[in-house]
């Protein structure tokens, strides 16, 4: 009888010692340390990549286009369909192709460029490299470049340099320009270094002399003039900012390849 008793203390301070004991809350399995994860990326390779009109589907003046600039070189759409997919510049409407509220591949003044980084130290040398003030490169590992004060287009009464943009002061928010909302075209003019605004009386109607009035900066409305830190843009910014866009963000695959080169390079 005494043994007994003696094999049941045991088993009693067995299984107080057992309740004792701190159970852990989380599964052991998720204590094991697992590899890194794998990321891939994937990059659509498709043709409508190469484009630099991101417009609306339902947008009837620029459904039927897909570039603002004549790049002969690299027009890989022009080659599958025809060769309208430029859009003219002096066509009824076209002005939406230069405006970001309704292009929204196109320069946005609002919005600042950067060049791509670099994500080997082979490329170091590209490192935040702006694009050339005056004649930006059509593509940053290339040589052959857009100069921005040469004509976009032009008549026998105005002339338009490559460097320029439209806006409009979107009251209602609607991104649409309403008939009580004003549009404005504005150029970064290298000879006159320079913005030069000018007011659209009639958007409806194509690019002419006498459907444009120009006006003094700071006739733009604040929405226009004033940038996020709520300082009036200048020439020199705008005019950098439009060349680094030209070359390092101008095509929905150049937009991809800086969100990708930012995320490799904050990885490495």
């Amino acid at each position: 009888m005494k043994v007994y008793c003696f094999f049941l203390l045991i088993a009693i301070g067995a299984i107080q010692t057992a309740l004792a004991l701190d159970i852990p809350e989380i599964p052991l399995e998720v204590l094991v340390q697992s590899p890194s994860p794998i990321i891939m990326l994937l990059i659509d390779d498709s043709s409508s990549m190469n484009a630099s009109i991101l417009a609306s589907p339902d947008n009837e003046i620029l459904s039927n286009y897909f570039y603002v600039f004549d790049d002969p070189e690299n027009h890989v759409l022009t080659s599958l369909t025809s060769l309208q997919t430029i859009i003219p510049p002096d066509q009824a409407g076209s002005w939406q192709a230069r405006c970001s509220g309704y292009n929204r591949l196109y320069y946005n003044p609002h919005k600042i460029y950067f060049p791509w980084p670099y994500w080997s130290d082979i490329q170091e040398e590209l490192k935040d490299k702006k694009a050339n003030l005056n004649c930006p490169p059509y593509h940053p590992l290339k040589s052959k470049c857009l100069n921005l004060d040469d004509p976009y287009f032009t008549n026998e009464n105005i002339s338009i340099s490559h460097a320029h943009f439209f806006s409009f002061d979107d009251t209602n928010a609607n991104a649409i320009l309403d008939f009580d909302e004003t549009l404005f075209l504005i150029e970064l003019s290298g000879k006159d270094q320079l913005l030069l605004v000018h007011k659209i009386i009639q958007p409806d109607l194509g690019i002419a002399k006498e459907n444009m009035e120009q006006v003094s900066l700071s006739q733009l409305p604040e929405s226009i003039r004033l940038n996020t830190s709520g300082e009036p843009m200048n020439y020199t910014h705008q005019r950098q900012n439009f060349a680094n866009w030209f070359s390092f963000h101008r095509r929905k695959e150049f937009v991809i390849k800086y969100q990708m080169a930012c995320l490799v390079d904050k990885v490495r």
